[in-house]
């Protein structure tokens, strides 16, 4: 793996509407597996959430110091980008090294052991996004989250870029992906003469997750919480869960079992062909 000081200035480009759309389910999964990977580092909770996949340009390099783009290999040797916010970066880079400094006001460079360290959680979240992906993703026969790529991402070219926002203690940070267009028209559509519908989007996996219920706590309750303790939520006894697909509610479920197994049955189904 191999890293880069970028700047990225978009420029429209053309993708269809159903991709798009399966990489939002994509990434929305991705998002959920690289939340607690950020959190367990900087010891606090971190929200990640994907933003809407765009068509634009592959980063520039630049001598800055920020933001930074991390490249890793998927099919083939081609590059797949992480761009990640200086100040993230520079959080990051503080506390894996065993500090609890607050986010920084503004980008600084980081140290070579600083970097080795990033380098090292990056590339777990490069594993986290194969995962994401399945075996129908762009990962597939890749030779791993920690191989170099057999060429950067070149200045310029087309690429989808999905942003992200970093929720960490109240501030919001950025974080983006890039993949050369070529690239996930392949994932996408690995048989051009079928359908889209029929081939690519379809066979993603993707991630649901139902909600049994939220609630607010003070936090010196919260930290005076113990065995036995009883947390009332706002969701009603037998009202249905909210079942959510890549950040959106795609259905309502009641909560049951099957066999020894929590289960789902649907009850109101909002988006059911999510993906095609």
């Amino acid at each position: 793996m191999i890293e880069h000081p970028v700047t990225a200035p978009p420029r429209p480009l053309a993708l269809g509407e159903a991709p798009l759309r399966a990489l939002a389910a994509v990434h929305g999964a991705f998002a959920a597996r690289l939340a607690p990977t950020l959190s367990a580092p900087l010891r606090t909770f971190v929200d990640v959430e994907a933003g809407v996949p765009e068509e634009t340009e592959a980063p520039v390099p630049s001598d800055g110091g920020a933001p930074y783009i991390f490249t890793a290999a998927a099919a083939g040797g081609a590059p797949i980008g992480l761009a990640l916010d200086g100040r993230l970066a520079a959080l990051l880079g503080e506390h894996l090294l065993g500090g609890s400094g607050p986010l920084p006001d503004t980008a600084r460079p980081l140290s070579a052991v600083e970097h080795r360290l990033v380098a090292s959680l990056v590339a777990r979240a490069f594993a986290h996004l194969a995962d994401a992906w399945g075996p129908a993703g762009p990962f597939a026969d890749a030779p791993g989250p920690d191989a170099a790529p057999e060429r950067p991402l070149t200045p310029g070219e087309p690429v989808v870029a999905v942003p992200f926002s970093v929720r960490v203690r109240g501030t919001v940070l950025g974080l983006r992906l890039f993949y050369p267009v070529a690239l996930v028209r392949a994932a996408l559509h690995p048989h051009p003469a079928a359908p889209a519908a029929a081939v690519g989007a379809a066979g993603l996996p993707v991630e649901l997750r139902a909600e049994l219920g939220r609630t607010r706590l003070r936090l010196a309750d919260l930290d005076a919480l113990a065995e036995g303790d009883v947390i009332p939520l706002g969701q009603p006894l037998g009202a249905p869960l909210a079942v959510d697909v890549a950040g959106r509610t795609a259905f309502h479920a009641a909560a049951g079992r099957s066999g020894d197994r929590l289960a789902l049955q649907i009850l109101q189904a909002h988006d059911a062909v999510f993906l095609v």
